[in-house]
């Protein structure tokens, strides 16, 4: 069960994003920034613009703090609070967000590789191009690398240095019969690789020299791809809202992340062990729901049998009624008119009256659950 839990009201977000950063708020939640803007989006609360807090801090005039409106569904009663579980996942991200990740170098030569890193350098030395440029190799089992030719030393290094790192950690790693490099972090199975941007651009048909009949060739080709450089070390399995992906920008590169990395693969760990307690939850209360609602379909059907029986219980005892008001009319007539012959069929009669009345049959008058099976014969009855 969850530790403990916070519902944050529409008004107290709204205040919030607008007395500090996001990320900060973030931080104390436990949760990541993006949690945030979309709590801010699904509760129509509008939030400062890009380079707000850069402004504050530099003493730079901002725009004045917009007014909370009403929601635009006046009948919207759902997204008027956000409720954060304070889980164990929540904890090590707030730890972890203010733990200084342990640097992890990465050397600019590979000297000693590892055997998953030296059985893949094989496999890609005979690895041909994809459509986009990316190294793909024929063989299996070599380590989940999405790279251009140029970059395939460098996503090899880092590779190289973060097996060594898990290593020294007591980390198990594995490559699937998928290529999928896996590690074994808290007994939670995590996908991860490396992958590198490719840009998509107009495709250009060469120049050809004049032929007699043309050339369509490059007629259904309508894109071409251009390798960046750009790498991304990634947590490929996971559903976690939190960060999964740590790629080269301005002011960083891949290979100053690893430490990050592998506290974001604890994360990563933590939250995929929460999410199936959370589904396992959900599963149980659903089958509760489900078990409620056949219990309830199943009253719902045998009340409707009572009923039906009671009414045909009903139609057959006015029916007998009815036989048996004719057979002394019957009885009546023949006296007056003194006819012998009518004594077998007015005998007749009275005993399909008894037959058809639910009052001589005492013993069977009262609905029994045994009558509610259904059989097959009889289900679209």
């Amino acid at each position: 069960m969850h530790d403990s839990k916070r519902i944050v009201t529409r008004e107290e977000l709204y205040e919030l994003v607008w007395s500090k950063p996001i990320r900060k708020i973030a931080l104390d939640f436990g949760v990541s920034d993006s949690a945030i803007h979309k709590a801010c989006k699904r509760m129509e609360v509008p939030r400062p613009g890009l380079g707000h807090w850069a402004k504050v801090e530099a003493g730079k005039p901002v725009p004045e703090k917009p007014p909370l409106l009403e929601f635009s569904d006046p009948n919207e009663n759902f997204y008027r609070s956000w409720t954060i579980y304070n889980s164990e996942v929540n904890k090590l991200f707030r730890a972890n967000a203010v733990q200084k990740p342990e640097f992890i170098e990465v050397p600019k030569k590979l000297t000693d590789p590892h055997p998953l890193v030296e059985k893949s350098i094989k496999a890609f030395n005979k690895a041909k191009l994809n459509e986009k440029y990316i190294q793909t190799p024929k063989v299996k089992r070599y380590l989940d690398i999405s790279v251009t030719e140029k970059c395939i030393d460098r996503a090899l290094l880092i590779m190289d240095a973060l097996l060594k790192a898990l290593e020294t950690r007591h980390y198990e790693y594995s490559i699937d019969t998928d290529n999928k490099t896996v590690v074994r972090v808290n007994d939670e199975e995590l996908a991860i690789g490396i992958d590198e941007k490719v840009r998509q651009i107009p495709y250009v048909p060469p120049l050809r020299k004049a032929k007699r009949y043309p050339d369509y060739s490059y007629v259904y080709k309508r894109f071409d791809y251009e390798p960046t450089g750009i790498l991304s070390l990634k947590i490929r399995n996971s559903y976690a809202s939190y960060r999964k992906s740590w790629s080269d920008a301005k002011v960083q590169v891949v290979e100053d992340c690893l430490g990050s990395f592998i506290l974001g693969l604890e994360v990563a760990a933590a939250s995929e062990k929460e999410q199936r307690r959370i589904n396992e939850l959900k599963r149980l209360e659903w089958e509760e729901k489900e078990s409620q609602w056949k219990a309830k379909r199943e009253t719902a059907r045998i009340e409707e049998l009572k009923i039906k029986k009671l009414t045909q219980d009903i139609e057959s005892w006015e029916k007998a009624n009815r036989i048996r008001s004719y057979m002394n009319e019957l009885m009546d007539i023949r006296r007056i008119a003194e006819v012998d012959d009518l004594s077998e069929w007015i005998n007749w009669g009275y005993s399909y009256a008894d037959s058809l009345d639910p009052l001589q049959h005492l013993n069977q008058i009262v609905f029994k659950k045994e009558d509610s099976e259904v059989s097959p014969s009889n289900y679209w009855d």
